[in-house]
């Protein structure tokens, strides 16, 4: 559930307001979307599949900052924030120069840093990329810390579910496509089974690695 400002510069205020994600459907309110056709995604030759075309509603603009009263089902009347505002709350005293007094790396350098990778193309609907774990999150001490650093980083520049964001290989539904999965690269893959390599650069669906066998 979000205050929606398009709801709020209709003027519509309290509950009448808000706007909910169905967890069902996975689509906010208002939101009717279907499986797009074969025919209208877009083919990549270099890939050898097809990907499905940008998906986007404009009808919903969630507020990150200030403060609204809702009333609940009670007839109780609060005062409530979105979460992010409580975001902006904790880290307001780490400005570029409180990072440069801990890292050592010039507060410039990493203002200029920040502003690069946040700002995107004009027209580009989503960021420049997600920043990735690397190490196994596992191996490390403080890993509830790091990667919530990690994941806000990535909320409040657009790279999570996006192109270059942090997500993994997705089967995106398409009508006439059911059930196809990406494709993988090429690979060399050796049977050494009968001590003779026997190598194919067959294109495999869903290769994850080169495999070699003995």
């Amino acid at each position: 559930m979000v205050y929606d400002q398009a709801k709020a510069a209709a003027g519509k205020t309290g509950n009448d307001a808000l706007s909910y994600l169905d967890a069902d459907t996975t689509q906010w309110e208002g939101e009717n979307k279907v499986p797009p056709m074969l025919d209208q995604c877009e083919y990549l030759e270099e890939y050898g599949g097809h990907r499905p075309p940008t998906s986007t509603f404009d009808s919903i603009g969630p507020a990150l900052t200030g403060s609204f009263q809702v009333t609940l089902k009670d007839s109780s009347t609060h005062t409530v924030r979105p979460v992010w505002s409580y975001l902006l709350d904790s880290v307001k005293e780490c400005t570029c120069e409180w990072a440069a007094n801990i890292t050592g790396v010039n507060a410039e350098l990493i203002r200029e840093a920040c502003l690069a990778w946040a700002t995107r193309p004009e027209g580009q609907r989503w960021g420049n990329g997600g920043i990735h774990f690397q190490l196994a999150t596992d191996q490390v001490g403080d890993v509830v810390q790091r990667i919530r650093t990690l994941l806000h980083l990535c909320h409040l520049t657009g790279n999570v579910d996006t192109p270059a964001g942090n997500r993994g290989p997705t089967r995106a539904p398409s009508l006439g496509a059911e059930g196809a999965g990406p494709l993988g690269p090429y690979w060399e893959v050796t049977d050494m089974t009968n001590g003779c390599p026997i190598t194919t650069s067959e294109r495999r669906r869903n290769a994850p690695c080169p495999i070699t066998r003995s």
